[in-house]
């Protein structure tokens, strides 16, 4: 009987199936070796189950180290906030509290969780929406904090005053600039005005200590925008007497995801000449992603992400920093810098996902192949969409297969299904492409999974296991492994 089974199941393998274009994602350093190292990576998921996340504490100081070195090179000061909240890891914040950088929070348990893993008060700042019990404990320990609205600002002066703060509580105001799309984050630019003028007479509980924006993502010109806007209230809070030390520009550096960014265009293209009946299907049900059939064309605004960009990171910072930041008729040309230099002040910057590029990778364990009624081939993971969740889209990375045993057979197209009786547990709606079929017990590692995907939307429905983490190195020519919270960053040397 097993064997009659197994060749049924071979012979509709067979089959010819859709195979997409790739979307093979861009992996360098610790990262692409370690995806090298199969024995160990299924070993781990023998160890810990499915699903596994692996952090990669190195990458994440070559990643901050690109930003600190470009900083070093401009002529004003900076700090660098690590945003906290693309990951939870306990190793990769006790990894960036060694390597110098300092920490920003966006929730009192993040707050806490950076306390407890090597970071003082006064390396961190506080962003977020803010309830009491955050803005205590930021007061409590000396915390920058960074404030979004005029109630949040009404109770960081009452609880100063409650708990007895001997000098004044250092503030950012964070202004949201007028762009394309409203924002629900930061006060209004009159409304930062009628702040300015009131925190004048406040000076003995509240001190202006910088202006900043939150940038999700944005262009050069967006960021230019903003900055335009923040200068002109620092320039009015010197008039109202106070002495605002920053700007903070905010993070939303961009990151390359995919090896090669062409290949996004040929993709979505390939879903488009689906959807109007040009080409095979390449979605679960006929999945549009916001796009529309209307003639012989598509039409709509796509919810999908921008695949198709290159570089990005420290390079894009420093493109807006000796950008042109001349007003008016000036007499010369004057950068980022040099208005920044000029005024005295220094430069706040919050990169999140760009420094955590590269530095981890979630594994799942394959429970089974089949084929639906519908003809797609499934690929069932003792996983599901909350273990590789993005807020508002889905992964639009091909996984790797690390086979048990070697494998036969080329490229197919598949779509992912996760481990929950729901069925909206469906991992990718976009047909994904492996490079061989996967049969149960293999293991798909999914690269670069460490920014806003391992476990920032995850949850335990149905009771369901959530991942653990482990913390991966390579010391010499050995990797070595910790649970998460086990980790220890070496120590740099001493200096005679």
């Amino acid at each position: 009987m097993t064997a009659s089974i197994s060749a049924a199941v071979r012979d509709r393998r067979e089959a010819d199936p859709v195979v997409p274009p790739p979307l093979r994602a861009r992996v360098d350093g610790e990262l692409a070796a370690l995806l090298q190292q199969q024995d160990l990576l299924r070993s781990l998921v023998d160890a810990f189950g499915s699903p596994l996340n692996v952090v990669l504490p190195h990458q994440l100081t070559r990643r901050t180290a690109g930003f600190r070195e470009m900083l070093r090179r401009q002529p004003m000061g900076h700090r660098i906030f690590l945003a906290h909240k693309p990951n939870r890891s306990s190793a990769l914040i006790r990894q960036a509290a060694v390597d110098g950088v300092d920490l920003d929070v966006a929730s009192a348990g993040e707050l806490a969780h950076g306390l407890v893993n090597g970071f003082a008060g006064r390396r961190i700042e506080a962003t977020g929406p803010k309830n009491a019990d955050f803005l205590r404990l930021a007061l409590q320990h000396d915390v920058l904090v960074q404030v979004d609205n005029v109630d949040e600002l009404r109770q960081l002066d009452h609880l100063a005053a409650a708990l007895g703060c001997r000098r004044p509580v250092d503030v950012t105001l964070r202004v949201a600039v007028p762009g394309t799309a409203d924002t629900r984050f930061g006060l209004a630019p009159d409304v930062a005005r009628a702040v300015i003028d009131d925190l004048a007479g406040r000076s003995a509980s509240l001190r202006l200590h910088g202006l900043g924006v939150h940038l999700t993502s944005g262009g050069l010109r967006e960021r230019l925008a903003a900055f335009d806007v923040l200068v002109g209230l620092h320039v009015q809070a010197l008039r109202r007497g106070a002495n605002p030390v920053a700007i903070d520009v905010g993070g939303g550096f961009g990151v390359q995801t995919l090896a090669d960014p062409s290949a996004w265009p040929v993709y979505t293209a390939a879903v488009k000449a689906g959807l109007l009946g040009r080409g095979p299907t390449l979605t679960w049900n006929d999945e549009t992603f916001g796009l529309r059939v209307e003639g012989d064309r598509v039409v709509g605004s796509a919810v999908l992400p921008d695949l198709a960009r290159s570089g990005g990171g420290a390079a894009e910072l420093e493109e807006f920093l000796t950008a042109d930041a001349t007003h008016g008729g000036a007499a010369r040309r004057r950068s980022v810098t040099d208005v920044l230099a000029d005024l005295g002040l220094q430069l706040h910057c919050e990169p999140g996902r760009s420094v955590y590029d590269q530095c981890g990778l979630t594994l799942a364990r394959v429970c089974f192949v089949k084929r639906s009624p519908g003809g797609a081939w499934l690929v069932g993971l003792d996983a599901n969409r909350s273990s590789l969740g993005i807020p508002d889209r889905e992964l639009f990375l091909d996984p790797v297969v690390l086979p048990a045993a070697m494998g036969t057979g080329g490229a197919v197209g598949v779509h992912l299904v996760g481990n929950l009786c729901h069925p909206a547990d469906i991992l990718s709606r976009h047909l994904v492409r492996l490079e061989a079929m996967p049969v149960a017990g293999d293991v798909l590692a999914f690269p670069n999974t460490a920014a806003y995907v391992m476990d920032f939307t995850e949850s335990s429905t149905l009771l369901q296991r959530t991942a653990a983490k482990v913390a991966v190195a390579r010391r010499g020519d050995r990797w070595r492994w910790w649970r998460d919270e086990d980790y220890e960053p070496a120590l740099p040397e001493a200096r005679p």
